[in-house]
This record gives C-alpha cells, sequence and structure tokens, in this order.
C-alpha cells in the first residue's frame, strides 16, 4: 500500500506529488501520482485516471443520469484505477462493476487503492478486452470504452466487430460510453463512421481533443 506523509499530503494541493515512476509488462512508462485527494494514473503521454474527477467518464455518466437509476452491472474496459468506480459513487450508484484490464501492475494498484467498500461490488479482471468481450457470456446495463495507447486508441477499438461485440453484450435498453482522443481528424471521422453504424443513436460531447460518445441500443 502506498503510504504518504503529511508534507506530501499538503504539497498535493499545490502540484501532483509523483508517488512512483516505473514500468510493467504493457506499459514502458507507468507513474502514480497523488493530486488533491485522487490518484492519477499516467504514462509517458497520457493521463488515465484521476479519481472522481476524470472527466471524460464524469461528462459520460452525466449524460446517462436518468439511466443509471435502473442499470444493475457495469463493465468497464480499460480500468485505470477505477475512476468509472469512485464517480458512480459519488453520484450516489452502487451498481455491480467489472473492471478489465490488460495490466495486471495496474489492476494490484486498483485493488489497494479504491476504498474497501467500493471493492465489494468490483471485480478486477487481467484480460485483453478485445479477447474478454468476444468470450464473455454476459451482459451488462452499461459498458465504458476507455481504452487507449498512449494517446491512441488500439486498432481493434474502432473495429466494427468489437463495437458488434460490445452491443451484442448489452442489454436491451443498455447503452454505451466511449472515450476518444482526436488525433487525426481523418482517423476520427472514420472512427464515428463505424460506430455511428453500430449504434446509430449516439451524442457527441468534446472536451478539448477527447470526444465521450454516449450510445443508446
Amino acid at each position: 500500500m502506498f503510504q504518504l506523509n503529511l508534507a506530501q499530503k499538503l504539497g498535493s494541493y499545490i502540484f501532483p506529488v509523483r508517488v512512483w515512476k516505473g514500468s510493467s509488462a504493457e506499459n514502458p512508462v507507468l507513474e502514480l501520482f497523488y493530486y488533491r485527494g485522487e490518484w492519477q494514473l499516467g504514462t509517458e503521454d497520457a493521463l488515465y485516471s484521476d479519481g472522481s474527477r476524470y472527466r471524460p467518464l464524469v461528462v459520460g455518466f452525466n449524460e446517462l443520469k436518468n439511466e443509471l437509476r435502473r442499470i444493475r452491472n457495469v463493465l468497464v474496459l480499460g480500468a485505470g484505477l477505477g475512476s468509472a468506480v469512485n464517480i458512480l459513487d459519488k453520484m450516489g450508484h452502487h451498481p455491480n462493476i467489472t473492471l478489465v484490464d490488460i495490466d495486471e501492475v495496474v489492476l494490484k494498484w486498483v485493488s489497494e487503492l479504491l476504498p474497501r467498500q467500493l471493492l465489494t461490488n468490483t471485480q478486477l479482471v487481467a484480460s485483453n478486452a478485445q479477447s474478454f468481450i468476444q468470450e464473455t457470456t454476459k451482459t451488462w446495463g452499461l459498458i465504458v470504452v476507455d481504452i487507449f495507447t498512449g494517446r491512441t486508441i488500439p486498432d481493434f477499438v474502432a473495429s466494427e466487430g468489437f463495437l458488434r461485440n460490445c452491443k451484442k453484450h448489452l442489454h436491451s435498453d443498455g447503452c454505451l460510453i466511449a472515450n476518444y482522443i482526436v488525433n487525426d481528424k481523418a482517423e476520427w471521422e472514420n472512427f464515428f463512421h463505424t460506430f455511428s453504424t453500430v449504434f446509430p443513436h449516439v451524442k457527441v460531447t468534446e472536451i478539448g481533443y477527447n470526444r465521450i460518445l454516449v450510445a443508446k441500443v
């Protein structure tokens, strides 16, 4: 478990305090920060988690405020440090949540840093997201796709096959949130075309370079 002294905790309200820097089998650069009472997960060029402040998911969940009241189970592909769990808890929702991530180091941190009471309804799965969604037999009320290599989504995330597999594992009234970072306008347009082919009922919210796609079946 990561321990911070008082000076670090106070200093974190001025600037992010780096607690750990290293690498894992999946990420050549991994950094763990503590900033204003929240844990942040970073790589060389991207921030993957920011506790209950993680804006892509804050925006996505706020778009589904009414739907969240009835959703009992959530699948998150790309765990970060469990921001989805923190945000839903802050909003007063406590569904059963499955966090899937290929990086076992990241999942270990989730198990250490999430409050004990939030882990009760949280399942951690070390798996490639593409393989997981192909092989699972379960369905969910909400699926979150927040998968990146640096600032780029892996090719499989942009494929129609992967998106249709996600749709297949949603309830008949289910929803999907996807986070996308625009690095190239043409690539984004291609992704959106594919996404909207699979999920015609989609709303896009822009946050800087991020595009938050919220779709309903």
